[in-house]
């Protein structure tokens, strides 16, 4: 409640109903106000000025002194550091100089108070106190608005400047109001041309006079452009400038009717594409196809599934084998120490590769077939059965016999020779004969065979080939490839999409050997005629598999990853086909991301659904990818590395060593700890983004 003192400041004695309506007033104000006579003494105060102050009521009350407000004050460090005496005699000399002040006081709290000081006509002074609080955070809060857009504006107007595309923005009357320098480079440009604030047409005439917009007229070249631009909202075009250099011109339209248009130079890009054309070899498809079939075993090692082509080779149809074990399969007359050793090898959940086994039973005549098989855990480790593939190789078995007969037969004509001392020289002409013929039989297969492989290993990426994109798109790429045999069945290749995205495929065909080889053309030529640039990994993916699936014979499949590397984006984009994880290092939070191996196959079924996933790749990433070969080859104590052990390999390398030696570290601590070539084809990759 506001009490005011009947005195002489106020020009006499007041009423009871004047007072009574000056003190309702007082109150309803948005301001502390204080009134003092000559002496400093408080003839009236309201409400809100005792809630701003912040001081006790009684120092407010009328008859109290300023002189006490001023001790109160200095004493809660409201005017800062210093000796109180000095600063009380300070603010009182102000009060008493009988001249209006106006200053702003920043409180403790953080509240700030703008406080005026009035003089009366009879003396003394009113004193009014404002909360500005509000207005002064909102004048911070604009001019850091105001920094804000300035730093961005400059931030924009560097990065506009320093891109490696051209950029030129026109507004609807095409007049140019920006043009950055690279405009100028990729056009030689003088410096009189495409100018801020020029026409347009200024460009169109130098393109024009150049030879940059082909045969005719200068002026009617330069009109049909203008009346071009005015009726093509976008447009995405290819052009090849008179000294040979490639540009791709884009022009995107604005809101309020300008255009902006950029300018790139595909050159290289373009170079890369011809050496890649240039690079393909000549090369032949093999017309032999297999027989393989796919196959399934519960967790009680019972088989749940086979592919229908196993009745093609054994004559018994898929259902026949459903519910039994690989013991109620045996029939009579098998090798009971191979099969005891193998049924050992399934009861300890282990993958096994190519177990070559007789076949005698219903259905057919006795056979030779091979079957792998790789276990199936859960995410919780439980053992959930066995997938693999089998196939015939009676024709290949019934070939080594008898290559064996024929050398024991050879060795046994050599020792009749030489005790038939008669028939001693016939003998040995003949057996020399043999035995060339063998040698030169046996040459001339090793001849193809490395042919072959020459052929295969000239659908990977050459050193040529690789630097060029290296350097494209800024990356350090290492790579090691190693079929188990003169011929595998593993694939893996590049192909540049645009300036920022680089097309990514790496595949593992069932088997390996011939078969596995044929496999590997098919898909060097299928990737060839979808070309380089798909929109979505999965999508392609799914073309891939729709293409592939008739090509293959009956239960041949692969695993497969496709990817692509977007600088743009730092993004590494894939969608696989059951491939192993793909694996991304970052060094700048010392962190290595695993992926998924999602996804069914390629060929084994005729609509599968594939997903496209998104690890982080910024510059100093690293991206490692391989073939099933570097996880599931055994040691020499017969224990697998695994996805873990592989992790925690590159983790340990990337966090001690270069990147640049990374493929060649995972793949010498491999061949370090097995025996002999690998048991299936390896293939090991490694992509490192430059800073």
């Amino acid at each position: 409640m506001v009490q005011v003192a009947q005195r002489e400041a106020f020009g006499g004695p007041i009423s009871s109903s004047a007072l009574v309506g000056f003190e309702a007033i007082l109150d309803t104000m948005n301001q502390g106000l204080v009134v003092f006579d000559d002496q400093l003494i408080i003839l009236a105060c309201n409400e809100r000025a005792a809630g701003l102050l912040d001081v006790p009521r009684e120092l407010l009350m009328t008859g109290a002194g300023f002189d006490a407000i001023i001790w109160h004050a200095a004493q809660r460090g409201d005017y800062g550091p210093g000796d109180l005496e000095q600063l009380v005699e300070k603010y009182i000399a102000i009060a008493s100089s009988r001249e209006a002040y106006c200053f702003e006081r920043q409180r403790p709290d953080g509240t700030v108070l703008e406080i005026t000081g009035n003089p009366l006509p009879g003396g003394g002074f009113v004193t009014t106190y404002t909360d500005i609080t509000e207005h002064k955070q909102t004048e911070v809060a604009l001019s850091e608005s105001e920094r804000r857009v300035a730093q961005q504006m400059e931030l924009l107007d560097t990065t506009l400047k320093s891109m490696d595309e051209g950029v030129m923005v026109c507004d609807n009357e095409l007049r140019i109001l920006f043009c950055n320098d690279k405009v100028r480079e990729l056009f030689e440009l003088p410096q009189d041309v495409a100018t801020v604030g020029s026409p347009f047409s200024s460009y169109l005439h130098f393109c024009a006079e150049n030879g940059m917009l082909g045969r005719g007229d200068t002026a009617e070249l330069v009109r049909d452009k203008e009346v071009s631009i005015a009726q093509t909202q976008r447009i995405r075009l290819t052009r090849t400038m008179p000294a040979g250099k490639v540009l791709e011109i884009r022009r995107n339209p604005m809101s309020d009717g300008g255009f902006v248009m950029t300018f790139s130079d595909i050159t290289k890009h373009r170079r890369i594409q011809a050496d890649l054309a240039e690079s393909q070899r000549r090369y032949q498809d093999f017309a032999q196809a297999s027989g393989d079939w796919v196959w399934e075993m519960d967790a009680e090692l019972r088989f749940r599934y086979f592919s229908p082509n196993v009745q093609k080779v054994t004559g018994l149809a898929p259902e026949w084998h459903y519910g039994k074990t690989r013991e109620d399969l045996l029939g009579d007359g098998y090798d009971q120490q191979i099969w005891a050793d193998h049924l050992q090898t399934l009861q300890d959940c282990e993958p096994f590769r190519d177990f070559v086994y007789r076949r005698v039973g219903p259905g057919a005549e006795p056979q030779w077939l091979s079957s792998s098989g790789s276990p199936v855990f859960a995410a919780d480790g439980r053992f959930l059965g066995y997938r693999g593939v089998g196939s015939d190789v009676t024709a290949q078995k019934e070939a080594e016999i008898a290559l064996r007969e024929a050398k024991e037969n050879a060795e046994t004509a050599a020792n009749l020779a030489r005790a038939a001392t008669s028939h001693r020289a016939a003998l040995l002409e003949e057996l020399s004969a043999t035995h060339a013929e063998l040698e030169t039989a046996h040459s001339h297969l090793e001849q193809e065979l490395n042919q072959a492989r020459d052929m295969q290993e000239a659908l990977l990426p050459g050193p040529k080939y690789v630097q060029n994109v290296e350097n494209a798109f800024d990356l350090r790429i290492a790579s090691h490839f190693a079929p188990s045999s003169l011929l595998g069945g593993d694939y893996w290749g590049m192909i540049p999409i645009d300036d920022d995205r680089l097309g990514l495929t790496i595949a593992d065909f069932s088997g390996h050997g011939v078969n596995a080889a044929m496999n590997t053309f098919r898909l060097h030529t299928l990737l060839r005629q979808f070309g380089p640039d798909p929109d979505d990994a999965a999508l392609y993916l799914q073309r891939l598999n729709a293409a592939l699936g008739p090509l293959l014979p009956t239960g041949q499949f692969a695993t497969m990853l496709c990817g692509i590397i977007n600088t743009a984006s730092d993004i590494f984009e894939y969608a696989p086909a059951a491939a192993p994880t793909p694996l991304v290092y970052l060094p700048g939070e010392k962190k290595l991301i695993a992926g998924e191996n999602a996804g069914i196959p390629l060929g084994v079924v005729s609509e599968p659904n594939y997903q496209t996933l998104e690890i982080p790749f910024p510059p100093g990433a690293v991206l490692f990818l391989y073939s099933d070969a570097l996880i599931e080859s055994p040691d020499r104590d017969g224990v697998m590395l695994g996805e873990e052990g592989l992790a925690k390999q590159v983790t340990a390398h990337l966090q001690s060593e270069s990147p640049e030696t990374l493929t060649q570290s995972i793949v010498d601590t491999f061949n370090e700890s097995t025996d002999g070539p690998p048991p299936d084809d390896l293939t090991v990759l490694s992509f490192w983004r430059q800073e």
